[in-house]
């Protein structure tokens, strides 16, 4: 898929009411190995996306959940319509080949583990006026990170240039409260960002599987003490901060 409708491949199921109005409830093909993906609302309207980690799913497993929650819907009155294109909107279907889910659960294929996760999650405030400022304070938090990870060199995949902080929370979160963040090599960089915006944010949470509040750089991403300390996340070592001012003297602490 090309064009305005690239998205991902998805199951589609339908729920006609009786007064004719529809609701639509979606997860994708290939399902990711750290969270379940469900895409739902009315027919016709954009899509809300949720994700359930892994460590909460059926089974621990994505398929699992996936199987269950597809028996549920159609205990419900659900129609399995098969596989569409979910536009990258999250509101336009376009059909795609006919292959259907199994009718039972699948046994989780044998795969490596998968990798640890930070769950992030935003909470928007009521009534609107609240929200409205808690969304300020976090696109201030947007715009104080991004500019910490430039004096390091790094740049989000998600950035563009001249990003702001609306622009850069609006793309990042997608109009959606929670997300799945893989910690891995390669994956510093978003790291860093939302450990800063958790930090910078009171109404942004960021936990790991065990669901134990995010404060401090993982351990087994190792990364320059001076990086942290520019980016504000780690204290300064002040003996090396003394010992490169190079005036000959010895410091003792």
């Amino acid at each position: 898929m090309t064009g305005a409708t690239a998205g991902v491949r998805v199951h589609l199921y339908r729920y006609r009411h009786p007064d004719g109005a529809e609701k639509d409830w979606a997860y994708p093909v290939r399902l990711a190995p750290n969270a379940l993906t469900v895409f739902y609302g009315r027919t016709g309207a954009t899509l809300r996306q949720a994700d359930t980690p892994t460590l909460h799913c059926r089974g621990c497993h994505p398929a699992t959940e996936a199987q269950a929650r597809v028996q549920e819907k159609l205990a419900k009155g659900y129609r399995d319509l098969g596989e569409f294109w979910l536009a990258a909107d999250r509101r336009q279907l376009t059909p795609a080949a006919a292959v259907r889910p199994p009718a039972a659960p699948a046994s989780p294929p044998a795969a490596e583990p998968p990798p640890p996760c930070w769950y992030w999650r935003w909470t928007p405030g009521r009534p609107p006026a609240e929200t409205a400022r808690r969304r300020v304070t976090i696109e201030t938090a947007c715009a104080a990170a991004l500019a910490r990870l430039a004096a390091v060199g790094w740049t989000l995949p998600d950035s563009q240039p001249g990003d702001d902080g609306p622009a850069l929370w609006a793309r990042l979160s997608e109009a959606a409260f929670n997300g799945v963040l893989p910690r891995r090599a390669g994956n510093e960089p978003q790291l860093a960002f939302w450990l800063l915006l958790a930090r910078g944010c009171p109404d942004l949470s960021l936990v790991d599987d065990g669901q134990q509040p995010v404060s401090r750089w993982p351990d087994e991403l190792p990364v320059a003490a001076e990086i942290l300390e520019t980016l504000g996340l780690q204290p300064p070592d002040w003996r090396r901060v003394l010992a490169a001012s190079g005036d000959g003297e010895v410091w003792f602490f």
